[in-house]
């Protein structure tokens, strides 16, 4: 049996392969698009070459790397998304996939999932740096305390005060 013949690439298959990425379309949705007929048997032998898949592959980290470098991208559209896709998993009938979609809304957002660690939430803004400084800082109180005479109340000041 002989290899098959190579054939090069269409120059139109990087945009179709773009449409199918972006608007989820089929081959022949995109290659009508662009203007280009194509047979539902074209269609399947083009969809399995390598260098269309390859085209295929090529769309889909640009347009990912797109919507990921987008400065409107954030995390309260993920909230929002997480959202919408979980109300439409429950419409569906789906409510356990809806709770677990809802549940990862609220990691996402913080309300769940750091209850073991109280301090990260505290702390995770602070560098080492900040964190050595403020031990330092701390240490030389202490000392100072430590050196300084003790204060004996006399009768005539008053009580001191207690935190509530």
């Amino acid at each position: 049996m002989m290899p098959r013949k190579l054939i090069p690439p269409e120059p139109w298959w990087p945009q179709a392969a773009d449409l199918i990425v972006r608007c989820s379309l089929s081959l022949r949705e995109a290659a009508a698009e662009l203007g280009v007929d194509l047979t539902i048997e074209e269609a399947e032998n083009i969809k399995h070459r390598k260098l269309f898949q390859k085209a295929l592959e090529d769309a889909k980290i640009a347009f990912y790397t797109e919507i990921g470098s987008s400065p409107k991208l954030s995390k309260d559209l993920v909230v929002g998304q997480v959202y919408k896709l979980a109300g439409r998993l429950a419409e569906e009938g789906e409510a356990y996939k809806a709770t677990d979609a809802l549940l990862k809304l609220a990691k996402i957002r913080g309300w769940v999932g750091n209850e073991p660690d109280s301090f990260y939430d505290l702390f995770r803004d602070l560098s080492q740096k900040d964190i050595d400084e403020m031990k330092q800082k701390l240490s030389l109180r202490a000392e100072e305390e430590a050196q300084a005479p003790a204060e004996q109340p006399t009768e005539t000041d008053p009580p001191p005060e207690r935190p509530n």
